[in-house]
């Protein structure tokens, strides 16, 4: 539990060097792995909204999503850094406001993703304080689905 703590902060501090604050969004398009909760924890730690992507999502799917939530960082996985790239090349523009960081394995630095053992090491100051939260004002999860902020079904009709 102490690891997943100070991992978390770690996250945390790391964050807060790269100049996100509380109330930015961060995408996490990751399966389940080992960082996924020390990611979550350090972004609720700052007051970020964690809106968790279904890693199976198309591009046009995870760039929906970003644009809906307006995503200012996406936590990805190595596996899918092709399909990262594809989803900031739909966004054209708006992609180039987006921190992309990547978890696992080893990745090509010509995209310009951050690598998770880099962004670790990116700030060694303090760890930041953590964020006052509004409990009825703040959102801590941005969830999307085709039930919730998704987009509709095709052919649904109401009764």
């Amino acid at each position: 539990m102490l690891q997943i703590r100070e991992q978390s902060l770690e996250v945390a501090r790391s964050l807060a060097g790269l100049g996100f604050s509380k109330g930015d969004v961060v995408s996490v398009l990751l399966p389940n792995c080992l960082e996924y909760p020390a990611i979550v924890l350090g972004c609720l730690y700052l007051g970020l909204t964690v809106s968790p992507a279904n890693p199976a999502y198309t591009p046009h799917e995870v760039s929906r999503q970003l644009r809906a939530s307006e995503a200012r960082l996406i936590f990805g996985h190595s596996s899918q850094t092709e399909k990262i790239k594809q989803t900031l090349d739909i966004m054209g523009e708006e992609a180039k406001s987006i921190t992309t960081l990547i978890v696992g394995g080893k990745i090509d630095s010509c995209h310009g993703f951050i690598h998770w053992d880099d962004f670790l090491s990116m700030s060694s100051g303090q760890v930041p304080q953590q964020a006052e939260i509004d409990v009825k004002k703040d959102v801590a999860v941005l969830p999307f689905s085709s039930g919730t902020t998704g987009i509709p079904k095709e052919g649904f009709t109401s009764v």
